[in-house]
């Protein structure tokens, strides 16, 4: 018995997971939306990625919060009750998740390379990214065209 089609939504590593499951095409998927994420971070983000991959074992993904919080977040929205509840969710995720799987995760968004594959997705896509957003998601905008 074959599964009917879905719609398929990733932000951010799961951005990169949809585009992974949607490119084989086969339709598996009807619709696909991508995020703030990217086919193929840049050089200067890769080594990011491949420094808290390096780090964060003896860290804690803890120690990454602040980061994070400034990427996700403006400080007007942090500044208000939907982004304090936000915050909070983001800061409780990440100090309670295992080091070994915020590595994981690290090592796949430094290495992940779905540019080639990109031309395989024939379905509607919908690409999404803030106009406050990281330079990389704006440019990868263009990827997905």
């Amino acid at each position: 018995m074959k599964a009917a089609p879905f719609r398929l939504l990733g932000v951010s590593l799961g951005g990169l997971v949809a585009q992974h499951i949607a490119a084989p095409g086969g339709g598996l998927v009807d619709w696909v939306g991508f995020i703030d994420t990217v086919a193929c971070y840049p050089d200067e983000l890769r080594r990011m990625w491949r420094d808290r991959s390096a780090a964060v074992l003896e860290a804690g993904p803890g120690h990454y919060v602040e980061a994070t919080l400034n990427t996700w977040f403006t400080d007007a929205f942090r500044g208000s009750l939907r982004g304090t509840i936000a915050a909070d969710h983001v800061r409780t995720s990440l100090t309670a998740m295992k080091p070994s799987a915020y590595r994981t995760a690290c090592q796949v968004l430094e290495q992940a390379h779905e540019t080639r594959r990109l031309s395989s997705i024939g379905v509607p896509t919908l690409v999404v990214y803030g106009e406050q957003d990281a330079v990389a998601f704006h440019d990868a905008v263009h990827t997905f065209e």
